[in-house]
Parts: C-alpha cells; sequence; structure tokens
C-alpha cells in the first residue's frame, strides 16, 4: 500500500512541475527553456507560491474547472502524509522520539 502511495505522490508531483512549468511557459508566454528555472525555483523555495501558479496554469491553460486544480495541489500533501515521507509527522508520531 507504501509502494502505491509513493507512487502517487511521484505522479502528482510530476503532474504539478509541468502545472507550474506551463504558468511561466503559456499563460506568461516566456520560452521553455527559460520558463524550467523559475518553475523549479517556485516549487523547491515555495510551495505556497508553486501551488497558485498551478492552479493558476490547470484552470487557465489546460481548462480545468477550480476543483480540480486545487484538488490537484492539495492531494500530494496527503498522500505524501499517508506514504509517510513527512518528516514532520513521522516526527511527531514515531515512537522512537526522544524526550
Amino acid at each position: 500500500m507504501i509502494t502505491i502511495l509513493r507512487i502517487g505522490f511521484w505522479i502528482i508531483s510530476l503532474i504539478q512541475l509541468f502545472a507550474v512549468l506551463d504558468f511561466f511557459w503559456l499563460y506568461l508566454g516566456w520560452h521553455w527553456a527559460v520558463a524550467w528555472i523559475p518553475a523549479v525555483l517556485a516549487i523547491v523555495i515555495s510551495p505556497l507560491i508553486a501551488a497558485i501558479c498551478g492552479i493558476i496554469a490547470a484552470i487557465s491553460v489546460w481548462d480545468w474547472a477550480w476543483w480540480q486544480a486545487v484538488l490537484l495541489f492539495f492531494l500530494a500533501p496527503v498522500l505524501a502524509i499517508l506514504a509517510g515521507r513527512s518528516v514532520w509527522v513521522g516526527g511527531i508520531f514515531s515512537k522512537n522520539r526522544s524526550s
């Protein structure tokens, strides 16, 4: 089950990356080779800004409904928590936690 959740997490993360890339490439009109730089930086530095850019791109460029775009960017953290990839949640619920 954990393996399926991890695979789902990585697939959703790639879709999110392409959504943020499409924001800079197709929505703002930047060249695709240049758009990779701010897309990756937005994802690494500020996931919230990346989520907003990706939601705008999914709605405007991909013609998705708003709820589908929001679900895309809020499903990955839920899968990450379920798959145990979140250090914060893993640390809180860890049995081997030091006091």
